[in-house]
């Protein structure tokens, strides 16, 4: 079993990236944004992107298109869609991602 915690992590411009784990085929990833916490547009191509909101309220910007995801709400993305996400409220929020490899 591995396990790691987010205060190994630091906070850097209001957002954690915490690389949970990594095996083959697949990458977890939990990010923690702060408000006004930004990850900047970008995509995944090769594989399929899960999303879980985990906490909080995410305005996702999808293909340039805005849509807004809340606690409990998952999302499945190609990877080739580009995503930008953004923490708007005041509340902290946090979305599980999972990347894996398309065959």
């Amino acid at each position: 079993m591995e396990q790691k915690q987010l205060t190994q992590f630091p906070l850097v411009d209001k957002v954690i990236k915490v690389p949970l784990f990594r095996t083959g085929q697949a990458t977890a990833v939990l990010v923690r944004l702060d408000k006004d916490g930004v990850v900047a547009e970008h995509s995944h191509p090769g594989h399929d992107v899960f999303l879980h909101v985990t906490a909080g309220t995410v305005a996702l910007t999808i293909d340039g298109s805005e849509h807004t995801a809340g606690p409990d709400q998952f999302l499945h993305l190609d990877g080739n869609e580009r995503i930008r996400l953004e923490n708007k409220e005041a509340e902290r929020a946090a979305v599980y991602i999972v990347l894996c490899k398309q065959k």
